[in-house]
């Protein structure tokens, strides 16, 4: 965040600094150098403000040098186990409608041909919410991408 905040500053950065960030064999990535996904997560974000902030020729010239694998690091993460009573009442109170936008559904599960929904729960488990109905709704995915990542605007 601190070199963003310093090319805002300070204006583009030059195209050494830039190579530093994109071409990836001028940087070794390795899992030392994240603490957990988050700080993964958080880097990509630092890079995509940077691509978005240069021009399209300059990242073009980038890409033609660019090695099209990506690196790829493993990380350890922790998952909830979650309840799946909590889960099966809360698409079932949904009888197939987001509870969000209060749109169907928009296409089926391949398993199962129920309709898509992903149950979402208002105050998160890693924030120390409860896994229960109470606490839970189910959304239609760009819902629940809406509630995690983003912020209404109205067209």
């Amino acid at each position: 965040m601190e070199d963003i905040e310093r090319f805002e500053r300070e204006g583009p950065p030059s195209n050494a600094e830039l190579e530093r960030y994109f071409v990836l064999n001028s940087i070794c990535i390795s899992a030392a150098d994240f603490e957990d996904f988050d700080s993964v997560l958080e880097d990509f974000n630092q890079r995509l403000a940077v691509s978005l902030k240069s021009s399209s020729a300059d990242r073009k010239r980038r890409l033609a040098r660019a090695n099209p694998v990506p690196t790829r690091i493993e990380v350890r993460t922790s998952v909830f186990v979650r309840n799946t009573d909590v889960i099966a009442e809360v698409l079932e109170r949904a009888a197939g409608v987001c509870e969000g936008c209060r749109e169907s559904a928009p296409f089926v599960r391949a398993s199962n041909r129920t309709p898509y929904l992903e149950v979402h729960h208002r105050v998160q488990l890693a924030r120390g919410g409860p896994d229960t109905v109470a606490n839970a709704i189910a959304l239609c995915p760009n819902c629940h991408r809406l509630r995690h990542f983003g912020v209404w605007v109205e067209c």
